[in-house]
């Protein structure tokens, strides 16, 4: 029988704009991607009845974070200042962004900018930035 994994390197990871239709570009230049998690946080419920067990439920859920490199293009309009994910930061903005997996599965997950950079800046080397996005509300999974 032959395997259903897939490659990851197909991944694309997209921002969207905000507009009714929303559209969506590809984030240019970006590297591996990491996340999201998806967590439950749990409450203690141990009481004298629980036969000398711990006992939790879960509470509220996270999806966590979504952390990738970019090839840093300062004029790159998804990864300026003007208009893209360094503005995304200095203005807190909520924005959707979507997950497209290789078998075209599609995610929607909103998130803020909480992190870009360190930049750097090699002589012998791209310029480059790690951009963290932190999830904020449920995603939308299809």
């Amino acid at each position: 029988m032959t395997t259903g994994a897939l490659v990851g390197y197909l991944t694309q990871f997209k921002r969207g704009d905000g507009g009714s239709p929303e559209v969506f570009t590809l984030i240019a230049e970006a590297g591996d991607f990491e996340g999201p998690e998806f967590k439950s946080e749990m409450d203690t419920v141990t009481s004298h009845s629980s036969g000398g067990f711990l006992e939790q439920i879960p509470t509220i859920q996270s999806v966590g974070q979504i952390k990738f490199p970019i090839n840093f293009i300062p004029t790159n309009s998804i990864h300026s200042y003007a208009l893209g994910l360094v503005k995304d930061w200095k203005n807190r903005t909520l924005r959707n962004f979507q997950m497209v997996w290789p078998d075209g599965t599609t995610w929607l997950l909103p998130a803020f900018v909480s992190g870009i950079g360190p930049f750097k800046a090699p002589v012998k080397g791209p310029l480059t930035a790690p951009v963290v996005l932190d999830i904020s509300g449920p995603p939308t999974l299809a």
